[in-house]
């Protein structure tokens, strides 16, 4: 497609929106991710030695073999989609000029940007519901600018048996919608696919529908806010297509983005006297409501720090903070050791019947009666410590890959009781692990950091499709 949306187009988009545009990506654009496909499930056939025949390429066909791969183990299945999105061709295709030219001609913006952890090739296995998208909206599942666009495009012709995505047309403009934390008619689904909406039928039957038959080169752009959802696969082959997230770095949910927390120069104390935003919502903080008498402050593990304790609430959204320690990353990679007597040091959190029950049994178990991790599940515990809740999982589990990641090297003994070097991480997460995990868990960390929409954010970049990150604070 050699020039941008026409007028007739951009009020189609601002009115349904989504919009199908025909034939908007090349051909060989097309085959070069479908021969990457072909080749990571021809590499996994071979690997695992399998009797699996595997045809010559074919964009009609590219994923011959990928039924019988999933058929001797499901679990090749998530090798094959965290492998996809890093196929060159993809990653090509997802920072195209051409995109870039579609979001800013469509939000007019002169800053787009492409979400981090927002694009993937969608693998929608026949008569597979557990990872079927039902009715949401984009945003809620991405938290970037509420003006984002998502760029989707099939790898195979759509029919109906094939379960196209449906669409509520007009949608958008009605604004987020409220959500539901659990699908109560399928309770095996998880994370971002056990959302729902609240009062979901009524909501959905006021829309007319579409769910528009398309072809690979086809693009359908949709709007971050509207209701959509996958169809039921009826067929006896995977429906593939391509989901390709831009968002606004100059919208204003965008531009949160942007923003780091900085008490004023010159200010004493910790957190000075003046708070510029809300950690959660950005929105303006002012004075703080609450100032200690004396110049000294204490932290969780009762140390004792000169500075004024000052404390904010956001009327907007109820958050309440305080501000950043002074060098915040100094003090937990140097000075904060929780927990490091022993090995076998915890905290107590009960006892009942005489029966002493402590804080890492407690969490695991409570782990385990919430969510259902698959065997051989990749899991990281974010922002760590000593790991001991993650280590006593592994004790009940011993299926589960344990991965750890901190901002201090203070823990590495206790990590390397059961935790090999390639899975540990300090500072830095390594590339290679975005997409990777069935579960982040994180226990009473969030309160810790300075910016907790970027902690969770990074935490949803480093689950894999269908993952859920699980994390405690204090109440």
């Amino acid at each position: 497609m050699s020039t941008l949306l026409t007028d007739e187009q951009l009020a189609a988009f601002a009115r349904d929106g989504f919009l199908v545009l025909a034939d908007f990506y090349e051909r060989a654009e097309m085959e070069a991710v479908q021969r990457g496909v072909h080749s990571i499930i021809g590499l996994l056939i071979e690997q695992h030695q399998l009797a699996i025949e595997q045809t010559d390429f074919a964009a009609e066909t590219f994923d011959a073999g990928y039924q019988a791969l999933i058929a001797h183990d499901r679990a090749l299945g998530g090798v094959v989609y965290d492998a996809a999105k890093q196929i060159p061709a993809f990653i090509r295709l997802v920072a195209s000029a051409q995109h870039e030219a579609v979001m800013r001609q469509v939000r007019g913006t002169d800053a787009p940007a492409i979400a981090a952890g927002g694009y993937g090739i969608r693998i929608d296995n026949p008569a597979e519901e557990k990872f079927r998208a039902g009715w949401h909206q984009d945003y809620p599942a991405q938290f970037r600018s509420l003006d984002g666009l998502v760029f989707w495009s099939p790898l195979i012709a759509m029919t109906d048996e094939l379960g196209p995505v449906e669409f509520c047309i007009g949608s958008h403009k009605d604004g987020l919608a409220p959500l539901r934390e659990s699908d109560s008619a399928n309770p095996d689904k998880t994370g971002a696919y056990g959302l729902t909406l609240a009062d979901e039928a009524a909501r959905v039957a006021k829309y007319q529908k579409a769910a528009p038959l398309t072809e690979p080169g086809d693009l359908v752009l949709v709007d971050f806010l509207t209701l959509h959802r996958s169809g039921k696969n009826c067929s006896a082959r995977s429906r593939w297509s391509m989901q390709m997230r831009w968002f606004n770095f100059a919208e204003p949910t965008g531009k949160r983005l942007c923003r780091r927390q900085r008490p004023p120069r010159g200010a004493s104390g910790i957190g000075g006297g003046m708070m510029g935003a809300c950690n959660i919502c950005g929105e303006s903080l002012g004075a703080p409501g609450y100032e200690s008498a004396r110049p000294v402050s204490i932290t969780s593990l009762c140390q004792v720090l000169e500075g004024y304790t000052r404390v904010w609430h956001c009327a907007s959204c109820g958050h309440t903070q305080t501000a950043p320690l002074p060098a915040l990353e100094k003090f937990y990679a140097e000075d904060y050791h929780i927990l490091t007597a022993s090995e076998e040091e915890d905290q107590l959190y009960a006892v009942r019947e005489g029966q002493k029950i402590f804080r890492s049994e407690h969490q695991v178990s409570t782990l385990l009666a919430k969510l259902d991790l698959p065997p051989n599940a990749q899991v990281l515990d974010y922002g760590c410590g000593k790991a001991s809740t993650l280590k006593s999982l592994c004790g009940r589990r011993d299926d589960i890959a344990p991965h750890v990641f901190d901002v201090g090297e203070q823990y590495r003994d206790f990590w390397n009781a059961f935790v090999t070097a390639e899975n540990q991480a300090v500072n830095e997460v390594p590339a290679e692990w975005a997409g990777r995990f069935d579960a982040v868990i994180s226990f009473f960390a969030l309160e810790h950091v300075a910016a907790p929409r970027e902690f969770v954010a990074e935490a949803y970049r480093l689950l894999r499709e269908g993952g859920t990150f699980y994390f405690l604070v204090p109440n």
